[in-house]
């Protein structure tokens, strides 16, 4: 069962922000010179429907990156050196003037780590080489950084990642992953395991030790010592078929990869094995993840909305449970989204589904994915079903091991 829900515009997203509350912000290009600007797509109800941002008439580029500070401010960069910002959760934008000026270069990252320190990345070489601006009081004046000595395309920036207002990673055009321990002053090219010259297109770091770099030729690399080496997961899905463009992760643990052929890979054991998922589009180029749900943008006009990845393992970890347990979800009648808890006592491949009064499959919850050891838990999202009484089983190992009933009220 495909567990993603397809959202249509004209155009390419490039990539997506969302909330724990509904809001959601889809970024991309412009359908056409002649249309109505439409670069930004948002939601109020976690996705099931969209409408078109008020966005600066003259703006004709793409935008590649958006980042929210807050439910209220944000940003987004793009084509054309384009910077613009929200204070009003994405309703309306307007242009910003930074260091930037130079006509068709393109912006490819905006990150902030809090309301005042930001860094903005180009993709495309810069006059002096300075291809990172950053702002230390909220974008009211920007001042232009350098990666290392790096000049002409060695200095071009895919994407970058900040765990906090001095450390920083990002990866580059040659292709390297680099680290920044002093808010971007100076950067320290890091090690990967092996020789790779293809392409590093995304880079998420969990915190200062853990973080995942995805590729094309279907590279996805992994570090637990804050990038003093990077290392090659070596079950990855796909192998050297897709290009990965997007990576998020929950915790250490919990991640998702995008990329071409419409293809996601879940993982839940820190990239030690790997679900894939396939999306209608041709490309996935990006995507968020809150505690409910995930959210993938792309190529075919598509936004999709993933609610049955897993939230990670509960309880006391130590304490590993001696049998299976399904628990009762909470809270029960819910309205829309419900908690379900199980306990595993040893590794397992789990699926979920839920049925109707009638007995009828209703959603495949979670469809065939691996789960330590432990306590495990995973929101439920009703808002597609009717009010009623539904029952939930679980499959462990390709074996029924109980059910539960519950009810939505709405």
């Amino acid at each position: 069962r495909q567990l993603y829900t397809s959202l249509k515009k004209v155009g390419t997203h490039y990539d997506v922000w969302a909330n724990n509350t509904g809001l959601v912000l889809v970024v991309g290009a412009r359908s056409a010179a002649t249309s109505v600007p439409d670069q930004v797509y948002r939601s109020t109800d976690g996705g099931t429907t969209y409408s078109i941002a008020t966005f600066p008439p003259t703006a004709y580029g793409y935008l590649n990156s958006i980042h929210m500070i807050d439910n209220n401010t944000g940003w987004a960069v793009g084509s054309n050196t384009s910077v613009f910002k929200t204070t009003n959760g994405g309703a309306s934008w307007d242009s910003v003037p930074t260091p930037f000026t130079e006509a068709g270069k393109i912006l490819s990252k905006v990150i902030f780590v809090n309301a005042n320190t930001g860094w903005i990345f180009s993709k495309t070489s810069m006059t002096g080489d300075s291809t990172i601006i950053k702002t230390t009081n909220g974008g009211t004046s920007w001042f232009k950084q350098k990666l290392s000595t790096n000049t002409g395309s060695s200095a071009q920036i895919y994407w970058a990642d900040f765990v906090d207002a001095n450390t920083g990673y990002c990866v580059n055009y040659t292709p390297r992953p680099y680290k920044t321990t002093d808010g971007g002053d100076t950067w320290t090219v890091q090690n990967i395991v092996d020789v790779f010259g293809g392409f590093m297109y995304g880079i998420d770091m969990v915190d200062a030790n853990t973080g995942y770099i995805c590729g094309s030729s279907g590279k996805m690399y992994k570090t637990t010592n804050g990038g003093t080496l990077w290392d090659t997961l070596t079950n990855r899905p796909g192998w050297t078929s897709p290009s990965w463009y997007g990576v998020k992760f929950k915790n250490a643990n919990i991640g998702v990869f995008c990329g071409t052929n419409g293809m996601t890979a879940i993982t839940t054991n820190g990239g030690t094995s790997f679900t894939l998922e396939n999306t209608s589009a041709s490309t996935q180029y990006n995507l968020f993840l809150t505690p409910l749900a995930g959210y993938t943008v792309g190529t075919n006009s598509s936004i999709h909305r993933n609610n049955a990845l897993p939230t990670g393992t509960e309880n006391n970890l130590s304490e590993v449970p001696t049998q299976f347990e399904l628990a009762q979800n909470y809270p029960n009648p819910f309205n829309p989204v419900t908690t379900i808890r199980f306990a595993l006592p040893k590794a397992a491949v789990v699926t979920m589904k839920v049925y109707d009064i009638l007995g009828r499959e209703v959603v495949r919850a979670i469809n065939n994915i691996s789960y330590n050891a432990g306590w495990n838990s995973f929101t439920f999202d009703g808002s597609k079903l009717s009010s009623g009484v539904y029952f939930y089983s679980i499959i462990i190992d390709n074996k029924v091991m109980d059910t539960k009933r519950m009810v939505l009220v709405k």
